[in-house]
């Protein structure tokens, strides 16, 4: 399963896109992270991917972790940057996941 972290071109049935979401900036991570883990759940694997893979995806894979690993931010937000040089999560996203790591922490 691919998860596009942005509007594109998409198999329905291979792929599930969030939209126009640089209009609103903002993700509904609960339903992103459920998603994710209902795929891995079922022994699938899921890409997560965006444009430009700097700001969008790695956003969701830090609320993944926190969301499906119970991991802190700082921590989750470690392990993705220690893997991707190129993350510049914008700070309205950024303050998406640390809210969302009040709740599920």
């Amino acid at each position: 399963f691919f998860f596009q972290a942005e509007d594109g071109i998409r198999d329905a049935q291979e792929s599930r896109g969030l939209g126009d979401v640089y209009k609103r900036q903002l993700l509904d991570f609960d339903e992103i992270c459920d998603y994710i883990a209902t795929q891995h759940d079922k022994g699938e694997r899921v890409l997560v991917y965006c444009k430009d893979g700097d700001s969008f995806s790695p956003a969701i894979v830090i609320a993944y972790l926190i969301y499906a690993k119970r991991i802190d931010v700082t921590r989750a937000s470690l392990l993705v940057f220690g893997r991707r040089l190129t993350v510049d999560v914008s700070k309205k996203l950024y303050t998406q996941v640390m809210q969302l790591s009040l709740i599920h922490i």
